[in-house]
């Protein structure tokens, strides 16, 4: 068993994070996607202008070792630099079996 993770990415429109997300789950890179938003993320730019937009999060529920193509995946998927944040999942051994039987190890 490799070790669970979530995932955290976001995309500018709801439909490509919906593509996004069923696209991940069909192709088992992830056991599970789930799309949240519209949110709005504030941040600052190197002129140190601040920018106001509305996103779509995706969080995916992965394992370590299909991380590499999931990145690959996000990268193909138009995002040039991926935003992702990367947290463990400790959980029972139930639900940390159903990841890894849902998430394809080729």
């Amino acid at each position: 068993m490799t070790d669970p993770v979530q995932v955290f990415t976001a995309m500018e429109s709801e439909a490509d994070a919906v593509a996004f997300a069923r696209s991940v789950v069909e192709a088992r890179l992830v056991a599970d996607a789930q799309v949240i938003g519209p949110v709005r993320r504030f941040r600052l730019w190197t002129d140190d202008s601040l920018e106001e937009i509305h996103e779509w999060q995706v969080v995916m529920t992965t394992t370590t070792e299909a991380l590499s193509t999931l990145q690959d995946h996000i990268q193909a998927d138009g995002e040039t630099v991926p935003h992702l944040v990367i947290i463990p999942i400790t959980s029972d051994s139930g639900y940390l079996n159903w990841i890894n039987l849902r998430v394809d190890r080729t």
